[in-house]
């Protein structure tokens, strides 16, 4: 008894100390100051080796394969592709291992990018080139499931990808997104393979980041790279308005949430402020949804 009333207290003093640093870092995001970044570039190379460098995703072919067959796996759970014989799309396909897999299983897979760049194990499936901010170069309602893995944090207009893909999904048909880091999220500037520090987009200025990858190079996608992907900066308030939509249902949203690095915006609140960020905009990494249409 002495015991469960001890672990209840420790409860709630962590919920206390929670709500206290939420009301601290809630008030630095709300002061209507300009963002300073002098201090955090002059501390460059102590948060530089202060933070451990993220292991490389991966694109050799064991990576490909293993991140393609967790995807399979993960949508595989859902109708209708838990039976083999789905009509399925893959936007902003990528390596495309994950149709290979999907297609293995006996779905009918089609992809979609703005570049083709598919693994070896991938040529045999239709890729069509497009721009899915304009439009995707199929008919209405043509296919059953339609996936995307990374992407809708690149997409410069991602409702407008939304609603092209809606239409191109057949009445009962799924979309599933998976994609992350946003934006404002620790690593949202997408260079943690360079800048180790979680929050540079915010700690430095964009000329001393824009210095620092011509220096060191830019590395991504498994390539050198002459400039960092894109990345929208949207919130994740914008897609949840945008999942809340009349023409699907909800099956699943879901959302990857990091605290492991908020010590910097009390360390360094001046690079924080005057921006209009949130407490939630910080720790709201990456979203999973599935939804149905209607």
């Amino acid at each position: 008894m002495i015991g469960g009333l001890f672990e209840k207290l420790k409860t709630r003093s962590r919920e206390f100390k929670d709500i206290r640093r939420i009301k601290r870092i809630t008030k630095i995001l709300r002061r209507p100051l300009q963002p300073d970044y002098s201090r955090a570039e002059k501390d460059f190379d102590i948060l530089q080796n202060r933070f451990q460098l993220i292991p490389e995703y991966g694109y050799d072919p064991y990576s490909l394969l293993k991140r393609a067959s967790e995807r399979a796996l993960e949508v595989c759970q859902w109708d209708p592709l838990s039976e083999p014989g789905s009509r399925v799309l893959d936007v902003g396909a990528g390596d495309s291992m994950l149709g290979v897999v999907l297609h293995g299983f006996g779905h009918h897979v089609e992809l979609s990018d703005q570049e083709d760049w598919r693994c070896s194990q991938a040529k045999h499936l239709d890729l069509k080139l497009a721009n899915a901010c304009e439009r995707l170069p199929y008919d209405d309602d043509r296919f059953d499931v339609v996936v995307s893995f990374n992407s809708f944090e690149h997409f410069p207009d991602p409702s407008m990808v939304f609603f092209e893909i809606l239409r191109i999904t057949r009445p009962g048909g799924l979309l599933y997104f998976n994609f992350g880091p946003l934006y404002p999220s620790p690593h949202g500037l997408h260079a943690y393979r360079m800048i180790h520090a979680p929050y540079a987009q915010y700690l430095f200025s964009e000329g001393f980041i824009h210095s620092y990858l011509k220096k060191v190079g830019i590395q991504d996608l498994g390539k050198d790279r002459t400039e960092l992907q894109f990345v929208n900066g949207w919130r994740f308030e914008q897609f949840e308005d945008l999942w809340n939509c009349q023409q699907v249902d909800v099956l699943k949203n879901a959302w990857l949430v990091s605290l492991e690095n908020l010590q910097l915006v009390e360390e360094y609140p001046e690079c924080f402020q005057g921006r209009g960020l949130t407490y939630q905009d910080l720790i709201r990494c990456a979203n999973t949804v599935a939804l149905r249409k209607k």
